[in-house]
Order: structure tokens, then sequence, then C-alpha cells
């Protein structure tokens, strides 16, 4: 269930009868109080008369999803500019208010169009973070779904490639430390601000 509230900038606002799921509790009976569309207030047993009625529903944070391939039927490693503002919308639908892109195991020239799409959609979508490269810098043994035809060792050169493609938007490569050629990988990973998991 959605409550839809239109106001002019400039207008602060009450939603009162709300269950607010904050960081460390869940506040029953509780209110958001807005001033030019930024919360400035939470509590419980708000008494003005001048609240919108949340009507018992939940409020909480949205979700940020760091590990998605896509949605309605689109892959990320096939999604035009145009897609991403479809994909957008079905997430805030499902309250996932930001997202990183995830790459399979592919390769490089597959990847690159990747990274050029997501630097073209982030002017038109808000809510994408940025690029999750879900290998190709894993361990065969333990590839699961992803295709070993695309396998292969880290590459810094094939990093600054993707990190230049992308317009440094890549925040996340899940990648397998103990194969040959991590450790150069890693450092540069780790100098560019992206984060890894092993």
């Amino acid at each position: 269930i959605k409550i839809r509230i239109i106001r002019k900038i400039g207008d602060s606002m009450v939603i009162k009868n709300l269950r607010l799921v904050t960081y460390d509790e869940v506040i029953l009976n509780g209110y958001v109080e807005f001033n030019d569309g930024i919360i400035t207030k939470v509590g419980s047993n708000y008494n003005g008369d001048d609240a919108i009625d949340g009507k018992n529903l939940i409020a909480m944070p949205g979700f940020i999803d760091i590990h998605t391939h896509g949605s309605c039927g689109i892959d990320f490693m096939d999604a035009k500019k145009e897609d991403y503002k479809v994909i957008e919308k079905a997430f805030y639908s499902e309250g996932i208010t930001s997202f990183l892109a995830t790459t399979l195991t592919s390769d490089l020239e597959s990847m690159i169009r990747v990274c050029e799409t997501v630097k073209e959609a982030k002017e038109e979508v808000p809510s994408l973070l940025g690029i999750h490269l879900e290998g190709p810098y894993i361990n065969e043994i333990y590839k699961g779904a992803q295709n070993k035809d695309f396998i292969r060792k880290p590459s810094v050169s094939e990093l600054e490639k993707l990190i230049e493609a992308s317009g440094d938007n890549i925040r996340l490569i899940s990648l397998a430390p103990e194969i040959e050629g991590s450790n150069e990988f890693i450092g540069e990973a780790y100098d560019k601000h992206i984060t890894l998991s092993a």
C-alpha cells in the first residue's frame, strides 16, 4: 500500500500513525515530520490534528541491492540505457531505493559495454549507484552458474579499462583472492576505492 502526497517545496508535513522501523527499534504509533522533502524528525504519539493518517502502515528505510542482475526480464548484460528506468521503477515498487548493476563472468567487450551503459544511465537513474563486477576473476572450482569459458586471471590493465569505460562507477568486485594475479589487482582496486568481496 502506498500513500502519495504532493506538496509544494517549502511545505512541512507530518505523517502519523505509522509503524516506524529504525536502526535499532520499531516505533509503534510513530510519526515522521518532513520539511522541504527532508525528514526532520521521527517520534511516537503525535498529537496534532494537522497530520496525515498513515493508517498503521510500515515506514522504513529503502533497501540497497548490491547484487542484482536485472528485473522485468531485463538482464544488465544486455540492458540499454532506457531499460534502467524500467528496472528502477520496478525496484522502487519493491522498496529498493538504490542498487548496483551486477555483471556476469563474460568477455571484456561485453563488460565494457555494460560499463558504458551504466555511465550513461546514471545521468537519468538516481537509484543506480554503480556496478558490481561478479567475476570474471573467480575460481573455476567455485564458479556456480558462471560461464567457465570466460573465467580469467585478474588483470590490472583490464580493470583500468573497465574503470575508464564506467566513468569511475565500479563499486564492488567479487573475485577469488587465492588465484594468481590477485594481490596486485586487489591493491589497484583498493587504491581506486573499490570494495572487494571474496
